[in-house]
């Protein structure tokens, strides 16, 4: 009985993600709901970052920083501040992300990355009772296209669902 009970439970977790993973990316601009897999960037190996790298400081919305190029609307939305850099990184895009969550209306903030190639973005959100959030590595990609989010985290499937989003910014090395 009980191994019946857990290939009934391990099915409906598995139809469960394969429902929310069947739910493609939506276009830049959306205010549609899409759910997406929660992940994080491919960790540099050690010694990674190079004196010679040309770092590409940037932020959207918020008080400019000195240094940054700032993006504002479309791209910056009102609850999530973010802000970082990118480089190359052995001819693949790297880059550090810092965000916050900066309205308490009972959505996640997060940060998306679109990677050409791949079926789904990557979406970076604070963990569970946090505020801010951060991310660095690489991507398989010479570019890739970021932009804020707001939505609900599901830990359970780990998924995120956009409830609100900015225009997608491309970054290239």
């Amino acid at each position: 009985m009980r191994r019946i009970a857990t290939l009934v439970a391990t099915g409906a977790v598995a139809a469960a993600a394969a429902i929310a993973l069947a739910a493609g990316p939506a276009s830049a601009d959306t205010k549609s709901m899409e759910t997406v897999p929660l992940g994080s960037l491919q960790s540099a190996p050690a010694g990674g970052v190079h004196a010679t790298a040309t770092y590409h400081y940037w932020q959207i919305g918020g008080t400019k920083r000195s240094g940054y190029t700032r993006w504002s609307a479309p791209y910056d939305i009102a609850g999530v501040y973010t802000y970082g850099k990118y480089w190359n990184y052995k001819s693949k895009l790297a880059l550090s992300v810092y965000g916050k969550d900066t309205k308490a209306d009972g959505l996640a903030a997060g940060f998306e990355i679109k990677i050409p190639g791949e079926k789904y973005p990557l979406v970076i959100t604070p963990k569970t009772g946090k505020k801010t959030f951060s991310d660095s590595g690489y991507v398989n990609a010479k570019y890739a296209y970021i932009r804020e989010v707001l939505g609900h985290r599901n830990t359970k499937t780990k998924t995120f669902t956009v409830t609100k989003a900015g225009k997608y910014k491309k970054i290239s090395i």
